[in-house]
Formats: structure tokens, sequence, C-alpha cells
């Protein structure tokens, strides 16, 4: 992208801290280009060689809140937490000896894919999703045989994990089929064409029953859940059977009920058709959970394996293996040659535009300064370094070679108009321009640091230092080298092309013509005399996209956390299960259960950017249980929780059975009295009886007194509180539950958390996005504005409507294209604004004096700007397209949003901006235009050469 504007230099007296400036670096070259060498480059190098940055691998890492109502409670308790759960995860051995007929017997055993009761955690295991044509080609023999051999293409991966799985089978539809059809069947293996038929008319039959088969399995389904939870044998669960009045018996199976529940799509009718599939193995996350040592290698071959099996039968569209998080980094690092690859093209757009191989070289130089410098700043604040950061990447390579285009347009050709005066021009147009257009990117980057959000603080803070120096080695060390070329390399360049030189005459003379002819008769003529055409028309696709915007922004809805692109295997399945099959909405649907926190105070000392630093736990003075008031206080406030409409548990914590077991305390005179209801009793004897209650009343991590780990006092008290509220990913739903709980949950001295911190992690982010996006953008509207009116004055309010268009078109567009406002597509957004900014305010600067007519200002401005903004536009194009190849969630959405931003921006300012801006130019109508009185000489001149000739 090329931002290149007209603004005219000043060289008022006033400006003699810049002439001074600009003197020295005319006069001292090699001083600067060695002062700029070490400071940007040699000694940030060297730096960060000893300090290296930490590429983390998570990338979950760092989308945390900070400073919020939320974060302080959730980091409270992931710091407390430990203390009451040490010890409780068991490491597996895996490792056994092979039993021989045992083994035997149980592979046997496996092999049989019907079954009567259902499978224990069967959500957690690995699953594919595959596509096939529609409904009826499941039924097909050829479907049938390439589905069963599923399996005996994937042994050797699946093979690895027999130690660990108590499965042999997959389960996909032809095991459910062949298990359905009227002769029993063990496995798709005996499955028979003939009996096909039948089974198909039956699941067809069934279809029309499919709630009523769901709704009375649920029941069980949950009892199940339960006693897993409670570690409780599947034998004692005893499903019911289904209501003979509501679901017919040959449709009341377990595996009817799994095949519309959990195999089969939600629409029967749909095209393309998507079939889910269970693998024999869990997850990768749910044995880690375990505490069973696997391998990721291992997962990954698995995933290869299922990547390349695709047939004309069928193709693989989705997997669950639970591994994306840790492919992210090799991913990202993979992704990285598109980047190199970006650079390569923008550069060699440097050399075709600059015809300068060192000027070149120079700005691959400037680039790497930009970067390197700000690394080490940023390490100065933390260590880690967020995969987020490495986007910037990407937008340096677009933005950052904008001024390069710039200086060497403004710069002297020659060595002999080199000089003081001409340098100082050149410089303080490079430099005034750059600082609007540069800084009013670098405003909404540290706006990220005030976020809530860690990732957001380092982006900002990673990614503004990085313009910062790009732009100081602009107006330092640029200037320099091309100072030094003028007067060294050039005058041996020319000795060298004289011979070859009448070429290049003959081809930039060519062009030039073209160019003139576009510029100076063609672009004007369009604009202008379809000013009118193009303003409706572009006023129209602004009301369409606005509504698209409106109607159609949103957060996230399935997948909260989007590593890869859409059509990636796994990011398919976390975008499109929840929509396709039953299972998946009450899977997700975890119970909210919450945690009570008395007496402990969260002291907020972490760091402002780095996540590993943490807050300290303290004691909270604000709470007391030195009185039976104080208890009685406490176990009202507990009873009046459990008797919420959303809560109704039935279970007394440990107060409230206290009180109880008090009241049965005989007492005597003279002793210690624990009763607190008889005469003897004292205050003074609390905290002894509070610790014989412990040992007599049954006290675990959910309901347990708090004592000091050194001193052993009395300090707080902790319960779980179980709700009937569900988590979800949609923000509206948290958003209602979280208020509940709210106004609920108010007491002083205490603190709530979810117990699963991921909860409440999702739900403060999302928040934190809305309301950082909301300010980010705002402030960078009042920027830009303020920019433009230093600029352009009274023009800004067309510049204004320009840009406000070109923002709606683009989130419109990418609204479109399936965008949801995640993580990193808040941070582009608020980008937006700033990069809409820079085509308008090259047009509007380029626009000359008031001595013109409003349509020769338009066609001057044309003539000035369109070729430097052209420029601009296919710098930033071609940065996108070398990016759409990638696999990375956070490069292809960059690329696609240079691409859109880029095409609406040029659009607008040119076929918008001026038109409009056309209509609003005041006309002087005391003084002819300068121009028309030009060509009306040269008309009069033409008509009297040619009067002569006529007569």
């Amino acid at each position: 992208m090329v931002r290149v504007s007209s603004v005219t230099s000043s060289t008022s007296t006033k400006h003699k801290w810049y002439h001074w400036y600009a003197d020295f670096v005319f006069s001292y070259p090699w001083t600067v280009l060695l002062i700029t060498l070490w400071t940007f480059l040699i000694l940030p190098l060297t730096l960060l060689y000893l300090f290296p940055l930490r590429l983390d691998s998570n990338p979950e890492k760092g989308f945390n809140t900070r400073g919020t109502v939320y974060s302080t409670p959730r980091i409270g308790w992931s710091q407390l937490q430990p203390y009451l759960l040490k010890g409780s995860r068991v490491m597996v051995e895996t490792r056994r000896t092979k039993r021989g007929w045992a083994d035997d017997l149980l592979s046997s055993l496996g092999s049989i894919a019907c079954y009567e009761q259902p499978i224990p955690a069967m959500d957690y295991l690995s699953q594919v999703i595959v596509s096939v044509p529609s409904f009826d080609w499941i039924f097909s023999q050829p479907f049938l045989s390439e589905m069963c051999s599923f399996h005996d293409k994937i042994r050797p991966s699946l093979q690895v994990f027999d130690a660990i799985t108590p499965h042999r089978n997959i389960w996909h539809v032809a095991n459910y089929l062949a298990c359905l059809s009227p002769e029993p069947q063990i496995n798709c293996t005996y499955i028979k064409s003939e009996d096909m038929i039948k089974v198909k008319s039956l699941v067809k039959f069934c279809a029309e029953y499919r709630s009523e088969i769901v709704d009375c399995r649920r029941e069980c389904l949950e009892r199940v859940r339960q006693n897993q939870i409670e570690q409780q044998p599947l034998l004692a669960v005893k499903c019911r059977e289904c209501d003979p009045a509501m679901v017919p018996s040959n449709c009341s199976t377990q595996m009817m009920f799994d095949l519309f529940y959990r195999i089969l799509p939600k629409d029967l009718t749909s095209r393309p058709f998507y079939i889910n599939s269970f693998l024999p193995v869990y997850t990768y996350t749910s044995y880690q959970l375990q505490g069973f040592p696997v391998k990721l290698s291992d997962f990954v071959n698995l995933q290869n394996a299922l990547k390349n099996i695709s047939s004309e039968q069928y193709v693989i569209k989705g997997t669950l293996l639970d591994v994306k998080r840790d492919l992210l980094l090799n991913e990202a690092i993979a992704d990285s040659q598109y980047t190199l690859l970006a650079g390569t093209l923008v550069i060699a757009l440097v050399v075709l535009y600059t015809r300068s191989l060192t000027y070149c070289i120079a700005c691959i130089i400037q680039l790497m300064a930009s970067v390197l410098s700000s690394a080490i700043i940023y390490r100065i604040f933390s260590v880690e370094f967020p995969l987020m950061n490495l986007i910037v990447f990407v937008l340096l390579i677009s933005i950052g070679s904008d001024g390069a285009f710039l200086l060497f347009s403004s710069f002297p050709d020659t060595v002999d108009t080199l000089n003081v005066d001409t340098f100082r021009e050149c410089l303080h147009h490079t430099a005034s321009t750059m600082f609007l257009t540069q800084f009013s990117t670098v405003v909404p980057f540290f706006l990220n640091i005030f976020s809530a959000v860690l990732a957001f603080r380092c982006f900002g803070l990673f990614s503004g230092f990085t313009l910062i120096i790009n732009y100081v080695m602009l107006i330092s060390f640029l200037p320099v080298v091309l100072i030094l070329q003028r007067r060294l390399i050039d005058p041996i360049a020319n000795k060298f092309i004289r011979p070859w030189k009448f070429i290049f005459y003959r081809i930039e003379d060519f062009t030039s013509d073209k160019s003139k002819y576009l510029l100076s008769t063609l672009l004007p003529s369009i604009v202008l005399k379809g000013r009118y055409l193009w303003l409706i028309s572009l006023f129209n696709l602004t009301a369409t996209c606005g509504y698209i915007s409106i109607t159609g922004l949103h957060l996230p809805q399935y997948n909260p956390l989007q590593l890869f692109v859409a059509s990636d295997p796994n990011e398919f399945y976390d975008n499109n299960a929840e929509r396709l099959f039953e299972f998946i909405e009450q899977k997700i649907a975890l119970p909210l259960t919450i945690r009570l926190v008395f007496g402990i105070s969260v002291q907020d000392k972490s760091s402002f950017f780095d996540s590993h630093e943490i807050s300290l736990l303290s004691t909270d003075k604000d709470f007391e249980l030195s009185t039976v008031d104080d208890i009685r206080g406490l176990a009202a406030f507990l009873l009046r929780l459990r008797t919420l409409y959303f809560i109704q548990h039935e279970h007394k914590f440990w107060p409230e059975r206290f009180l109880d077991w008090s009241q049965r305390i005989p007492c005597e005179a003279g002793d210690i009295c624990c009763n607190v209801n008889n005469q003897f009793y004292s205050d003074r004897y609390l905290d002894h009886c509070m610790r014989v209650s412990t040992s007599q009343l049954l006290t675990n991590y959910n309901d347990t007194p708090l004592y000091h780990n050194h001193t052993f006092e009395f300090v707080g008290y902790t319960a779980l509180l179980p709700t009937k509220l569900k988590y979800s990913h949609r923000f509206a739903n948290l958003s209602r539950a979280f208020d509940l709980l709210d106004h609920s949950i108010n007491r002083k001295g205490m603190w709530y958390t979810p117990e699963w911190g991921l909860m409440s992690t999702w739900f403060d982010l999302q928040r934190s996005i809305i309301a950082d996006s909301t300010q980010s953008v705002v402030i960078s509207i009042l920027v830009v504005l303020l920019f433009a009116a230093s600029i352009l004055r009274l023009r800004a309010i067309c510049a204004m409507i320009s840009i406000v268009c070109i923002v709606i078109c683009s989130s419109g567009t990418l609204v479109m294209m399936g965008w949801e406002v995640g993580m990193l597509e808040s941070v582009i957004l608020v980008l937006a604004v700033s990069l809409s900014f820079d085509y308008t305010l090259h047009y509007g600067a380029a626009l000359p004096s008031s001595r013109l007519c409003p349509d020769d200002r338009i066609r001057t401005a044309i003539e000035r700007s369109t070729k430097p903004v052209s420029m601009a536009a296919l710098s930033s194009a071609l940065a996108g397209l070398a990016l759409l190849s990638s696999n990375t969630h956070a490069f292809y959405q960059v690329a696609i949003f240079l691409l859109v931003s880029t095409g609406f921006s040029f659009l607008f300012a040119t076929f918008f901006f001026l038109p409009l801006l056309s209509l609003f130019l005041i006309k002087n109508d005391g003084q002819q235009c300068e121009m028309c009185r030009i060509k009306q000489n040269a008309v009069q001149l033409r008509e009297s050469y040619l009067k002569p000739v006529i007569r």
C-alpha cells in the first residue's frame, strides 16, 4: 500500500528545528547511516540473541482477561484450587504383558459393533464427519462396502491405542445399518444387499418418530452421565422401555436412538448429507485429563491417515481429535513462508517502481530493523511472544513500504538537482504526510494496550512500536541511502547503462503517454460525467452492506477459538457439528457450577503483559466467623442460595450442618460447650467447636473451612454450588446466566467464580471484545476526523462520509463471507477505520487551490494521486493474495481483510469521494479559472492559425 500525497511543504521560520535536522542529515549522511544501523538493527539483533523471546505454542494463553470483575475471582480460584486438589490426578501405567487368549477373546468380542446399552462416555470418543450426496446414498452397496473397509484403512494408526482403549470397532453408519437389519449381524462385514431394502424402509419409518425417540432415551442418557460422574457401574442404570403408544417397539432400541442422535444429521433431506462416525479412541484431551501419557504424534498420524482415505463414495470433511491447539505453532511457522512470499512480491514492486536495487535492499533493512527494534522493546515487558503478534509482519509489509514509495517519488532524480533546499522540501513532504497516515494506524494499535485481554495488549504494544520505528527509519535511514546513491552509485551506474539508455527512454516514453491519457482524459471523464451514477450506486451498496452488518455481525456461535481456515477438518467439525447433530448441544451444555469463596481476597499484582505473573492471595478482613451470629448469617445466606429457583440444591452446607450438629452436643458446667443454644456456650469456644466439627462432619473439596498453612488459624470457607444453568458458547445465553448470578450472589467478604474457569474466561473475553472494539472504533474515528480536518479543512466532511462508507462496505462484505467477531476479527475491524483513511487523504490533499474551477481541481487531484494510490492498492493486493494459501486462521483472515479493505478504499476514494467533493466545492465566480483560461487561450490560438488556412 502506498500513501502518497501532494501536501505542499512549508519553509517558514517556525520550522527551524526541522531545517536543522534536514541539514544535519544532508551534511552527515554516513554518520546518520551508522547511527541508525547500530541503533535499530545491530544492537537489537545482539540483545535478542542474548535475551530471546519465547514463541508461545499455546493459542489460548494470553486470551484471558485482567482487571475485570470476573478475572480477579477466576485468577484467585486458580491459585487456591491446587491446594485443595493435591494428589487427585493419577498417572495410568499403560504398558502390560500380552495375555494370549484373553487378548484374542477381547479382540473377537470387540469386533461386535452392536450393543443394547449406552456406551460409556461415547461423546468423548474421537469422531469423523464424512460427506455423501444424499440420504439415499448411505444405503447403496458400494458406499456400505467402502465404509466397512474404513477400519482396515486406518488400522495401523489405531493399533498404537489398543493398550488404553477397551473398544475395537468404529461406530459408523454401515455398522448401525447392519445391526438394524432383520437378520442379526455383528458388524457390516456380513451385510447383505437385500437386507438394506428392509433397513432403509425401517429407518424412514422411524424417522417420523425421531423427536419421540430422542426424548425417550434422553432421560436414560442423563442417568448414565450422572453414574459416570459418581463413578457408579454402568449396569446400575436400567433404561426404561419407550411408551409403545409414542414410539413403535422396532424404533425404541439403543442403536436406533444413537443413529438419529449421534450419527445422522438433524435434516435428513440436506444435500450434501453429512454423517458422523465414532472411532474406538478417545480424544487427545480426554486422555490427558485422565492421566494417560499419550503421544501427540500418534494422534497426528491418525489424523493424516483420516485425511487420505476419502474415496468416490464419501469425502472426509471433519475430525474431532482435540489436537488443533497443539498443531497451531508448527502450522503458523509453516505459513510464515507465505509472509516471505508477500514480502518478496511487494519488494519486487518496489524494484519495478524505483528501478534501484540499492534502494530495494535499504527497504528490506528498514522492515527488518522495525521488527527487531520493536521486538527488543517488547522484550522489556514480556518474554512470551503470542502467536497473534505474527500478523504484524504481514501488516508491516503492506503498510511499511508506503513511505518508501513516497520518499522515492519526491526525492530529486539526479545529483545536480539534489541540494539543501530540494532535500528539505522532499523530507518535509514525506515526514508530514507519513506522520498523518502512519500515526492514524498507530493510534488504534496502541489503544489495544488498554484492553482487558492480554493478547490484545501484547499485540498493541508490539505493532505500535513497529510502525513508530518504521517511521523513524523512513525519515533517517532511507533518505541518507538515497543521498549516497545519488552521489556515489548513480554516476557509476550511468556509465554502465549508457549504451542501453535509449531502450529505457523509449519504454518510459511509451508508458508515460499511455498513463497520461488515462489520468488526464479517460479517468477524469469517467469520474465527473458519471458522478451521479457513482454516488447513487455506491450509496445503495453502502445501505445494503450496512443492513448486512447490523443483522449478521455477531460473536462466534459455535466455535469460540478458531485457529485454522474453515475448510480444515478440525475447524469444520467445531463450526458445524452443533448445527448438524443433536448430541453436541447437550455435550456442550455442561452444568454451570459456582465456586463460593469466603474470607480470601485477591491482590491483583499481576503483570500488565505477562500471563505468567499472577495475583496473590490474602485474608479478607471483611469476613469473620468469630460469633455464632456470624455462623447463622452465613448459614442463612447459603440457605437462600440453595433455594433459588435456578439452583434448588437439597444438601446442606457445612455452616448449616454445624448448627444442626451443635444442637445435639450435651453440655455440662465447667466444660467447653459447643451447643450454641445452651446456656453454658460462649463465643470464645467457637473456634475449638468448629475444628471439632470437622472431625465428625464430612468436609471435602466441595464444602470445607479454610485454614492457614502456617498459623493453622481459620481464615475462610469455600463451597461448590450446583445450579440448573447450562454453559453455552453463545454470548447472549451466558450473559443472562451471569446477570442472574451477579444479582443473586452478593455478600461482603466473599466472591464467586465458575468452577470450570474456561466458562468465565470465554464470557469475560466476549464482554471485553464488545467493549474494547466499540471504544477503539469510536476513538479511531475521532482521530481520523482530527487528522482529516488538519489537512482537508472543510473537505473533511466529505472525507469522513467516504471513510464511514468504506468501513460499512468492508464489514458487510466480510460478514457475507462468513466472518464472526472473534478475537482476531475484532482487532482487524478496528484497523479498517484507519486504513480506510489513506487513499481518501491522498486525493483530498492533492486538491489544488481554489483558483481553479471544481472540475479542474478534481482532474488535477486525479492526475497527481491516482498513480501512487494505484500502486498502494496493488502492493496491498499482492500481500493479500500471497497469504490466501495459508492454513492458519490469522494469516488467512488478514489476507481477506487486505483484499476487501483495499478494494473498497480504492473504489470509494476514487469514485465516491471525488464525485461527492465536486458537488460541494465552491465555484469562484469572481475570477476566471486559470486552467479554463489556458484552455480558452489555446483554443483561440488554434483558431487563429486555422482561419488563414480555411480562407
